[in-house]
């Protein structure tokens, strides 16, 4: 490479998480400080570095390591080791040495020890480092280098703190307001609003009793649409930015949509489901769901077409965390800025969101039912989404303290101090009421309509009886669900697998009992139903699926053995 020019050869073009196309350009790193493209491109104020081997390897590197690593993480590496190359060059040092990289490793546990850098990044940043120095064929020795740096644990992992309910009573009716008002106009002209830019076409919208002018209106549309299935479904930002426009699937004149979200990591397929029966969705949001159908067949009609698209000056793009991030940081800070209880800045945020769920679900199931319903195993539930919200938990901190001081001081009871202190403390009964869904999940994969009715009191009288729980309990009477007139079945992958599991694991219990007629006594009933009531009525993909994954995966965890159904008879 005699040239200085700019070269179109010394470009990987990938694809990042969010499903957008951007390029990792490693002329950049041909010059000192690693220069902007548009500055290499003119060749104005930069310096060339002599580094050119360095290019070529480090290419060539990321170029096998992105036939089994993913776009979003060849792109982290190069993004991590342009900064490092930044870094020697500031220091104007040689970034292919030993001294040099333990320097810079020592520079970021500083960093690290005086609270600049969080535990995490120092981690990613070091192991980073190691992955490209053993892929570089320019000196043998450097992966050595790595091996006398300073090794801490990933200890301060912050979780994700989820809203409290006088934020989301700010921020959900803002975003349905935003939606509903711009769906409405874009569907009486969808030719106009496509062709906007920023500077015409704007769109009218009514808040709180002054009319703002919302400019790429489509794209605000369909970001205040991301945000709201984000609280709908618990999903995070990758999942709904992929998602597919859904089929629509009836099943006893009841509809619910199914899209299907392929997550990396796990590297399995999501079924996230929307409809009048499902256990994470009011029944209010599927009005919100149809126009959100609706709109983006406007925007994009070709079959498999993305649910969620950006568009302006007739252009079509996958939205991405870019749109996120202005629309909080330009269009809502500047025309409708909001704040929490603390004065803080309130953003939209899709971990939020999630994070809001799960505390939801906690407080009425388990954290075992949260991991299902985040689709995460129960340990990434309790270290990034079971902190709830600081405020709200100081708050319930000091008013139990105050009571037990006035308990103590006067000698009275905790209904007296709470009278006294005027502090009115909500029964964890009343919280499971007030933010208990109208339906909830059974273990075996199907759901209750009425799962606090008198069928509940029953079973709550029962439990109370052997000094369990004094408590009122959601219905978990599993064998008689089947023939319940509140019964539910929702026809998802997911949900079919686990009650599949569960008629395997009864089949499998015979072996327990005494002889087929004890057998046919206990399970027979509940059998006959799921064979001939509920199985002829599942979607025949949906249940292939199911039965696939059945075979493939094996039992649902809470069906691995038969003794699991011997303790629910």
């Amino acid at each position: 490479m005699n040239s200085y020019k700019w070269q179109a050869k010394l470009c990987i073009k990938i694809r990042s998480g969010a499903n957008t196309t951007h390029y990792l350009d490693f002329n950049r790193i041909r010059f000192t400080g690693i220069p902007s493209t548009k500055k290499v491109k003119e060749l104005e104020g930069i310096e060339f570095a002599d580094r050119d081997d360095l290019v070529i390897e480090l290419q060539k590197a990321l170029s096998i390591l992105r036939l089994e690593k993913s776009d979003a993480t060849i792109s982290n590496y190069y993004y991590k080791f342009t900064a490092y190359l930044k870094w020697c060059d500031s220091q104007h040092m040689l970034p292919i040495e030993e001294k040099t990289i333990q320097k810079f490793c020592t520079h970021c546990y500083e960093r690290y020890r005086a609270g600049e850098l969080r535990s995490s990044a120092y981690i990613t940043i070091t192991s980073t480092l190691k992955v490209i120095f053993s892929n570089l064929e320019i000196n043998n020795a450097s992966e050595q280098w790595m091996n006398n740096i300073v090794i801490i644990a990933n200890s301060d992992n912050q979780p994700h703190e989820a809203y409290t309910n006088s934020d989301l009573k700010q921020m959900l009716p803002f975003l349905r307001s935003l939606f509903k008002q711009t769906a409405k106009q874009f569907s009486a002209s969808p030719e106009e609003y496509m062709a906007a830019s920023k500077k015409n076409s704007p769109m009218n919208f009514l808040w709180k009793g002054v009319n703002h002018k919302v400019y790429l209106a489509v794209n605000k549309m369909m970001i205040a649409a991301t945000f709201l299935l984000s609280y709908y479904t618990y999903s995070n930002t990758t999942q709904l930015l992929s998602l597919r426009r859904p089929q629509s699937v009836g099943y006893r004149k009841e509809n619910w949509y199914v899209m299907s979200a392929f997550k990396r990591r796990a590297f399995k397929v999501i079924n996230i489901e929307i409809g009048d029966h499902h256990i994470d969705i009011p029944k209010y949001c599927i009005d919100f769901f149809n126009t959100l159908l609706e709109v983006s067949k406007l925007v994009d009609s070709s079959s498999d077409a993305l649910l969620i698209q950006a568009c302006w000056e007739n252009k079509k793009a996958p939205l991405n965390n870019a749109f996120l991030r202005d629309f909080n940081s330009i269009f809502v800070k500047k025309n409708f800025p909001m704040y929490d209880s603390m004065g803080r800045e309130l953003r939209f945020s899709v971990s939020r969101f999630r994070a809001t769920g799960s505390i939801i679900s906690q407080i009425n199931n388990n954290e075992i039912e949260a991991a299902l319903l985040l689709n995460n195993t129960p340990e990434t539930i309790k270290r990034h989404y079971s902190d709830g919200n600081k405020l709200e938990n100081n708050i319930m901190m000091q008013e139990a303290a105050l009571i037990r001081a006035e308990q103590a001081k006067n000698l009275t009871t905790v209904e007296k101090a709470k009278e006294t202190l005027h502090i009115k403390v909500l029964k964890y009964e009343e919280l499971q009421d007030k933010l208990s869904p109208q339906i909830k999940k059974a273990a075996h994969g199907s759901y209750c309509a009425d799962p606090f009715g008198e069928k509940s009191k029953k079973f709550s009288k029962k439990i109370n009886s052997h000094n369990l729980h004094k408590a009122n309990l959601a219905c978990a009477d599993l064998l008689n669900c089947f023939g319940c007139t509140h019964q539910v079945i929702v026809q998802s992958v997911e949900d079919i697998w686990c009650l599949l599991s569960f008629k395997e694991c009864i089949e499998e219990s015979i072996y327990y009992h005494l002889n087929a007629r004890h057998f046919d006594h206990n399970f027979n009933q509940a059998l006959e139903f799921i064979d001939k009531k509920i199985i002829p009525k599942i979607d025949k993909k949906i249940f292939n699926d199911a039965e696939i994954k059945l075979m493939e995966v094996g039992r649902h965890p809470l069906w691995l053995s038969p003794d699991s159904i011997l303790m629910v008879k």
